[in-house]
């Protein structure tokens, strides 16, 4: 009759009816995202393992580059340039940043830099990545201040290693949910190359998947100084495509709830312009380093 199997003709008014019809629903795109991926892998030639990373990542939720945006009343939304757009666009579609190899500017001849970028999405050399993740880290302290959660840069707050220091350390007495305990949240910030050798299995098994295996690595790397301190930790990892893993995505939401309560805009509005925020501050910066390696 036209209906998929199982679908309810009508909108139930019951509790227990709508949370199962939500279930069903969500079921039904799960599914349909699924089989349009595998579409988009064969249609890309994603059957390598380099370009199921990629279709991937530019997959995961929440997530993509959107240079043109409603206006919003409060966020000033950054802009990206078309210097900086090109190669990011060029690096997600699967196609050659460069004209030609040559010696990697980056970490001045060391290396060679092939035209693909993949190797200058890997250099650590010259302190371009250290200017991402200064970049990144500061458009969460511009969100976080909207939301009242006083944040703070590099702050000590581990006493097992005073000198060890988290990104932003965030008050959390506005935030509630799973941050409910008042204690502070220390985050860590990093942007990790989806396909690096460290990272492409995982960015290939599921969007998002590389950024989300990293939460874990850093949870692990802190689990010694952790002891004793009245912190919260939360890794926010973000990929070379702009994937957040799991614990970026709740944070964000959390600030959202608390910006949007502040200005009167809708949630998921706030959500929108906030993320749009997050993510054209990280291809402004990842499109500059491409560009620093570029003709």
């Amino acid at each position: 009759d036209g209906h998929p199997p199982g679908a309810d003709r009508g909108c139930p008014q019951s509790h227990d009816g709508r949370r199962a019809a939500r279930k069903l629903q969500r079921n039904w795109s799960r599914t349909y995202d699924q089989h349009t991926l595998a579409e988009r892998f064969r249609q890309a030639g994603g059957g390598t393992l380099r370009g199921k990373a990629r279709l991937n990542s530019c997959a995961a939720s929440h997530q993509a580059v959107s240079p043109l945006v409603d206006k919003s009343e409060t966020f000033e939304l950054p802009w990206v340039a078309n210097a900086q757009l090109v190669p990011v666009m060029r690096q997600r579609l699967g196609l050659d940043i460069y004209t030609a190899e040559r010696p990697c500017r980056i970490c001045r001849g060391n290396a060679t830099s092939d035209v693909a970028g993949v190797h200058a999405s890997s250099c650590m050399s010259s302190g371009q990545r250290m200017r991402l993740h200064h970049q990144s880290r500061d458009q969460l302290v511009r969100i976080a201040g909207m939301a009242l959660c006083a944040p703070r840069r590099e702050a000590n707050c581990f006493p097992a290693d005073p000198r060890r220091r988290c990104d932003v350390l965030l008050s959390s007495i506005h935030l509630g949910g799973m941050f409910a305990n008042r204690f502070p949240i220390a985050v860590d910030y990093a942007c990790i190359d989806a396909l690096g050798a460290g990272h492409i299995q995982q960015a290939a098994h599921r969007p998002a998947g590389a950024a989300t295996a990293y939460e874990e690595v850093k949870r692990h790397s802190y689990a010694e100084i952790m002891r004793g301190a009245e912190v919260t930790l939360v890794p926010m990892i973000q990929d070379s495509f702009g994937a957040l893993g799991a614990s970026s995505q709740v944070l964000l939401s959390h600030l959202a709830r608390c910006i949007a309560a502040r200005s009167g805009e809708p949630r998921s509005t706030v959500m929108y312009h906030l993320r749009t925020a997050f993510q054209a501050a990280h291809f402004r910066r990842w499109g500059a380093l491409l560009c620093y390696n570029g003709e």
